[in-house]
């Protein structure tokens, strides 16, 4: 049956889908982690308020699964008088899901850092944004890195739960392809292929910016 469709018309929706999906992702992970990496500093060095603030957001997004909070982003604010399109929707909701998830990983890669680093720096004259930039951070990235990278590759693939709203990412055209040729296997085959190389990749890159803070972040710091 795949000798009556050139590859062309496969392939083609799919890469138009494909770039939809890369928009989504890269919008999503860097949100996600710049408000994440902002509130697990808050989380560990905040006040009091701003701590139990940040504990419940996490406890709601966490306990929520990710596809109700879609739908809830999608239908609720409407009826708030707040309008987004598919796309930003879908956007908002990756991005609150991501800043929970990413806030835990940084908060919990500060707190793997020995309380006493924080106080040698202040003993040599640090203030304490010094002390967190140079000597705490560096650090905690050892320790922050391969949960992080987990979570983006997971975010990337999440992505294609954004399907549901109408929004024609790789999924969607997926979809769409196989109802028109009926080309199952070959299409979900190529999807497979799509994701793999995006995921892939940054999985690799994870792995590299581990060892080398592994290798070079604690030597750095004492130099």
């Amino acid at each position: 049956m795949m000798a009556e469709y050139p590859f062309n018309s496969l392939l083609l929706p799919l890469l138009k889908g494909l770039l939809i999906t890369l928009e989504l992702a890269g919008i999503v992970l860097v949100l996600g982690t710049v408000l994440g990496v902002l509130g697990g500093i808050l989380s560990v060095w905040g006040g009091r308020v701003v701590r139990l603030c940040l504990t419940f957001f996490i406890f709601i997004i966490r306990g929520v699964p990710l596809l109700v909070q879609i739908f809830l982003v999608f239908f609720a604010l409407p009826l708030a008088g707040i309008k987004l399109s598919a796309f930003m929707s879908a956007v908002l909701a990756l991005s609150v899901f991501a800043t929970a998830t990413i806030t835990e990983i940084v908060r919990g890669g500060i707190q793997s850092v020995s309380s006493g680093q924080m106080e040698a720096a202040k003993a040599v004259g640090f203030s304490h944004a010094q002390a967190v930039r140079i000597v705490v951070l560096p650090q905690a990235t050892m320790f922050m890195l391969p949960p992080l990278i987990t979570q983006w590759v997971l975010l990337v693939k999440s992505t294609a739960i954004i399907s549901l709203l109408g929004v024609p990412e790789l999924m969607l055209a997926g979809r769409e392809v196989i109802e028109r040729t009926l080309l199952g296997l070959e299409v979900m085959t190529l999807i497979w292929l799509m994701y793999t190389a995006i995921c892939f990749p940054l999985t690799v890159l994870g792995r590299r910016l581990e060892a080398n803070y592994a290798a070079r972040g604690l030597r750095s710091v004492v130099s």
